[in-house]
């Protein structure tokens, strides 16, 4: 069964709207449209708006500027704001005469620069690689959590059969046929189960019924 994504959110930016709308249409031959949601700007104010945490919306993935932008944005703004990104990838259309020195100012950050004027083709695989690295970055973290949440589980079950063996006088082997025992008859979860017995230890170490 194919995986079904996130929809990719993709800021376009140039010095006027007509760059901008460039943009939009030759990422029309990326992906799917509802895979891609597309927003444009034109200075780096909107840009800052769009991809900074405090701005209160959903930043983009991918940023794509052609510069220089309206208000003559600096470099050193745009390198700032992917750099405090742990997410956004950026792309750079920049003048020919300035391609070697952005390019060597970008090499230990997520950014594809391109030279003036820019291929479509270049441009959109560029923006495939963005894509899927940002699925194996998002797959990664799944894992991640995934694997967070397994160890949390067997450190209460743990701390469970502990508590077990410690006021029950269970050995090891019992308190873990208890837990399945009980997580099989009450259909719910061993974590489920561990979390009533640790709530129940710490009752009875407050004074509370407990164990």
């Amino acid at each position: 069964m194919k995986r079904k994504y996130k929809t990719c959110r993709v800021l376009a930016a140039a010095k006027s709207e007509d760059g901008a709308d460039a943009i939009v249409k030759a990422l029309r031959t990326v992906a799917p449209r509802e895979e891609l949601a597309v927003s444009k700007a034109t200075t780096i104010s909107q840009v800052r708006n769009r991809i900074l945490p405090y701005s209160g919306n959903e930043p983009p993935d991918i940023l794509i500027i052609k510069l220089p932008l309206e208000d003559e944005a600096g470099i050193e703004q745009i390198l700032d704001m992917v750099a405090k990104s742990s997410r956004l990838q950026a792309i750079l259309m920049v003048r020919r005469d300035a391609y070697e020195q952005i390019s060597y100012r970008c090499r230990s950050l997520p950014i594809f620069v391109l030279s003036l004027p820019a291929q479509v083709q270049i441009m959109a695989e560029a923006v495939r690689f963005m894509i899927a690295s940002g699925r194996r970055m998002a797959d990664s973290d799944e894992e991640v959590m995934r694997l967070r949440r397994k160890l949390s589980e067997i450190g209460y079950i743990t701390r469970a059969k502990c508590l077990l063996i410690q006021y029950r006088a269970m050995s090891e082997e019992e308190a873990h046929y208890y837990l399945e025992r009980e997580a099989m008859d009450r259909c719910v979860s061993k974590k489920e189960i561990a979390l009533e017995i640790i709530d129940s230890a710490e009752a009875q170490a407050t004074g509370r019924p407990g164990l």
